[in-house]
């Protein structure tokens, strides 16, 4: 690992996981609101975030140890937008996240982003860490919850952001889930009764 990519890493990987621990709004939202929390920041506490685009607050329990270490010690000084973007390209790099993908990056010659297929440390930046958070743990965190942290009101905005059509089916799915699991639940009681009789 280069030198430049170890100084980089330190405050580089607080920042990173505080993105991905959280999946909140921009970095500049999470940077700023978590550098004046640090210090509310002890043994596994929230962390309340206003989203400076929508005014929205958020607020988002921080349990992992090393996180709240990150958190309360070795969080990083202020980052750009686009300064953290150029260091989590860098990062990504040397972690070999290079897989070939489609995606826009911006070009000196033309100054616009253009699209083409480029190495994926190219083209992530820290919106990809958002929706990675909530696409990630769609499915295993109630969809309501993870709108409270992504902080979008409504639930079609939400599964259109992470690239999922909305399942009308899927409180169907849900019901009957309940219901069977009550069906087996007085099967199993009724058992234990007429054994008992």
């Amino acid at each position: 690992m280069s030198s430049t990519v170890a100084a980089l890493q330190g405050s580089l990987d607080s920042s990173i996981d505080a993105a991905l621990a959280d999946g909140l709004a921009s970095i500049n939202d999470v940077i700023a609101e978590l550098q004046s929390q640090v210090d509310n920041i002890s043994t596994g506490e929230d962390v309340d975030i206003e989203q400076k685009k929508t005014g929205k607050k958020v607020t988002v329990g921080v349990i992992d140890p090393l996180a709240i270490e990150i958190l309360r010690y070795r969080f990083p000084k202020k980052l750009s937008p686009q300064r953290f973007n150029l260091y989590l390209k860098r990062v990504l790099q040397a972690a070999g996240i290079n897989q070939n993908v489609q995606g826009y990056k911006f070009s000196a010659k033309t100054h616009r982003k253009e699209m083409g297929i480029f190495p994926k440390y190219e083209v992530i930046s820290s919106h990809d860490l958002r929706r990675s958070f909530a696409t990630n743990f769609f499915g295993k965190i109630p969809t309501p919850v993870l709108m409270q942290m992504t902080g979008h009101a409504k639930e079609s905005t939400f599964m259109s952001y992470i690239g999922r059509d909305p399942n009308r089916d899927s409180y169907a799915d849900t019901f009957m889930e309940g219901v069977t699991q009550l069906i087996h639940s007085e099967v199993r009681s009724s058992s234990h009764q007429s054994k008992r009789n």
